[in-house]
């Protein structure tokens, strides 16, 4: 299914998901296996460098498009309530109880 987006649309797309495309074109044997270990070279040489950015320095926005901090998962929740959502496995559509011992989790729960 990627391969009927245009390229320019296909690399904002890829980028929008926190990856460094690489792409790699042609269609002759020899000369693509050259270039694609090219590419895999610089690839690995990337990744090595976001895991020393990570342990040396303590930095791990490098591997994300435009050194954007990662939101945590739930920070849309619906607050606290008791228990922590956000960055927890409640984050993760854990339904609500909404029965007559939880009377107030009527109000939070949301159609959609």
């Amino acid at each position: 299914m990627l391969a009927r987006i245009e390229p320019e649309e296909l690399e904002q797309y890829l980028r929008g998901c926190g990856w460094t495309p690489h792409f790699v074109e042609g269609d002759d044997p020899e000369a693509m296996h050259q270039l694609m270990a090219a590419a895999l070279d610089e690839a690995i040489a990337e990744i090595h460098e976001f895991h020393d950015n990570a342990r040396d320095r303590g930095d791990t926005t490098g591997a994300l498009a435009d050194d954007r901090a990662p939101l945590a998962e739930g920070w849309t929740g619906e607050g606290r309530r008791r228990l922590p959502i956000e960055g927890t496995f409640r984050a993760h559509q854990v339904p609500l109880l909404v029965d007559s011992e939880h009377p107030d989790h009527v109000g939070l729960s949301r159609a959609g």
